[in-house]
């Protein structure tokens, strides 16, 4: 029996989370068509008959710009480490746009043309003695495959690879192969987890992932990555799970296009992520979202320590099975309730027995009034006043009094205000005063 961990690594949106869900048989990792949508590094398990392999998908290598950038690309070296052997994936995006060549591509076949900087980047990151397998995806782009020869020599160049395969992970065929080829290069020994483990993260965790994932699908570049999902409670009832969610942006602008038209496309994120738990966990789902705006958190690392991106799970880690996943973990504690708009969503289906969860909702920080005695206090006319004058100054026996009817001056007392007449008469306003002539006639 062969076993270790497998890293998946390489740039972004190259098809690292499509390759661990074709080889795992289910959705479990999140996907969009934006680049750096995988934020941690997630474990699958698959076990084959003579094989127990467990990829690690990482998010992609870039040229970080944020804080986040920077701890996600620490998490897929971090996965290196740890790693027995290391898959490498790229596409053929340099070598066609979609499904039509470019036009530099134009001349023979044996044309030369220059790998991606990231590619020869994520392959310096590789330590020299780990063994490593090439995995170029998205070959069935490409309509000439001797194109490819060019570029599968000048990756030989760069390292002494174990194999460089072309492949496609959208085709079946090719993910038996690719993982028949995994499971040859592993080192003999007893499997590490157990055969119907899936992988090792809570439920909370694909909570915060299915809501992101939605966002990105539905706000396409509009919001790309300014998105972050904390849970705030989870609540099991038995056959109902209740999850708060709160869904961070980092500008006004970016919470008005989530909420949608009276909260329509709010409303429609938080269908699309329950049905997807729904189909994963295998029991009813209420989920509630919550928008709300945090300014610049993705360069704050106090900010992305309590958004969960502090480069350990804040959830904890339990480990789920196929038929089982794992019951939630209480929220993590010292976040944020601050909201500013919310909506819910809820279905019924095939309940499931659930491990009894917390049952009280934790409560929000106090707030600071915004009226109140500290902020107007009104001083009496005959309390000795402390300001400009200085202290132990009796401001109103100090000023000027007014005589009585008997001639006698009474300090200390203020007389009232003589009423105005022309006060709110429409003549006062300085456009509607009559004008005088030089004459002095009235114009």
């Amino acid at each position: 029996m062969r076993s270790g961990n497998v890293a998946i690594v390489g740039r972004t949106n190259v098809g690292k989370s499509t390759f661990l869900n074709a080889a795992l048989g289910e959705p479990l990792a999140i996907t969009s068509p934006l680049p750096q949508t995988t934020r941690d590094a997630l474990l699958g398990v698959v076990t084959l008959a003579s094989a127990q392999i467990a990829f690690i998908d990482t998010p992609g290598l870039h040229r970080p710009r944020t804080e986040l950038g920077r701890r996600m690309n620490a998490a897929a070296i971090d996965a290196l480490r740890n790693a027995d052997l290391a898959l490498v994936m790229t596409d053929t995006h340099h070598v066609v746009a979609s499904t039509k060549e470019l036009p530099a591509l134009a001349g023979a076949a044996g044309s030369e043309l220059a790998l991606p900087e990231a590619d020869v980047r994520v392959i310096e990151e590789l330590p020299p003695d780990l063994p490593a397998i090439l995995l170029i995806n998205k070959v069935d782009r490409c309509t000439d495959k001797r194109r490819l020869l060019p570029t599968i020599e000048r990756f030989a160049s760069l390292r002494d690879f174990a194999a460089i395969v072309p492949a496609s992970a959208i085709h079946p065929a090719d993910v038996e192969r690719i993982l028949s080829m995994l499971g040859t290069a592993l080192p003999e020994r007893p499997p590490t987890y157990d055969p119907e483990t899936l992988t090792d993260r809570p439920t909370l965790y694909f909570v915060r992932e299915y809501v992101r994932e939605q966002v990105l699908r539905q706000t396409g570049r509009e919001v790309p990555h300014a998105v972050a999902v904390t849970v705030e409670a989870a609540i099991d009832r038995g056959d109902l799970l209740i999850v708060k969610t709160t869904i961070h942006v980092e500008k006004p602008g970016q919470r008005g296009i989530l909420l949608g038209a009276r909260g329509s496309r709010l409303r429609e994120i938080g269908t699309a992520a329950r049905e997807r738990l729904e189909t994963l966990l295998g029991r009813r789902v209420y989920l509630e979202l919550f928008v709300r705006v945090t300014p610049s958190w993705r360069h704050v690392p106090r900010q992305l320590a309590e958004l969960g991106y502090d480069g350990r799970d804040t959830v904890g880690r339990v480990s789920t099975s196929r038929d089982s996943p794992s019951a939630p973990a209480p929220a993590p504690p010292g976040q944020d309730h601050g909201t500013t708009m919310s909506t819910t969503t809820s279905s019924s289906g095939a309940a499931a027995p659930l491990q009894p969860g917390p049952s009280k909702m934790p409560r929000k920080p106090p707030t600071r009034p915004t009226k109140g005695p500290h902020r107007c206090v009104r001083r009496p006319h005959d309390q000795p006043s402390t300001t400009r004058d200085g202290p132990g100054i009796d401001r109103a026996a100090a000023s000027p009094t007014r005589s009585d009817a008997g001639g006698q001056r009474k300090a200390g007392r203020t007389p009232p205000a003589r009423p105005n007449p022309n006060r709110g008469h429409r003549d006062d306003h300085p456009a509607r005063r009559p004008r005088r002539s030089r004459r002095g006639g009235v114009r």
